[in-house]
């Protein structure tokens, strides 16, 4: 399983692949073919990403990012973790946007995707973005307790409405929990 595609071989990545892989590796039966798949799948995906990085996607970073926190969680050294520890760095630091105006406006990576406590290794070298959003949060919150969904899909779709709605809610949990974090 990867992330879909039209051209496989050009736009392949491990999103949510290795996200999900993680989660097997910390759920399942150690004995059932589906860990052993996910084995599988985390040793290819982090010898992907290390020879990728940086990619450029925070929604690989993301994925990759959960994967090394379920091989930490469960003590599998299936894969050099320094190594991945010392690329999701670079990656992170390269996806999380450090043009604080743009995010008002636009879709872009902040920290809140990827830092949700002062435990997290990303937590030191982004410190300053991580008030800055605190601060911007404080003030986009809109009257009914919500944040705007910052993107749009441009196009007639009556289903967006309903999307946006939804994912209010999942920006509100993580907005609030980031508050509770670091507000």
């Amino acid at each position: 399983m990867v992330g879909y595609s039209e051209n496989r071989e050009e736009d392949f990545s491990y999103n949510p692949t290795a996200h999900l892989a993680g989660f097997i590796l910390k759920f399942a039966d150690k004995d059932s073919g589906l860990y052993k798949k996910a084995v599988e799948i985390a040793k290819q995906a982090y010898e992907w990403f290390v020879s990728k990085t940086p990619v450029g996607d925070d929604y690989i970073a993301h994925g990759l990012m959960r994967l090394y926190e379920y091989l930490s969680e469960t003590g599998l050294e299936l894969v050099d973790m320094r190594t991945f520890a010392e690329k999701l760095q670079e990656e992170i630091n390269n996806d999380i946007c450090r043009d604080t105006e743009r995010w008002k406006t636009e879709y872009v990576c902040r920290p809140s995707m990827f830092i949700n406590n002062n435990e997290s290794m990303f937590f030191e070298n982004n410190k300053e973005l991580v008030q800055k959003e605190c601060e911007l949060l404080a003030k986009a919150q809109l009257k009914d307790g919500s944040y705007t969904v910052p993107w749009a899909w441009y196009n007639d779709y009556a289903e967006y409405t309903l999307s946006a709605n939804w994912w209010k809610s999942v920006l509100l949990i993580t907005y609030m929990r980031f508050l509770k974090e670091f507000g």
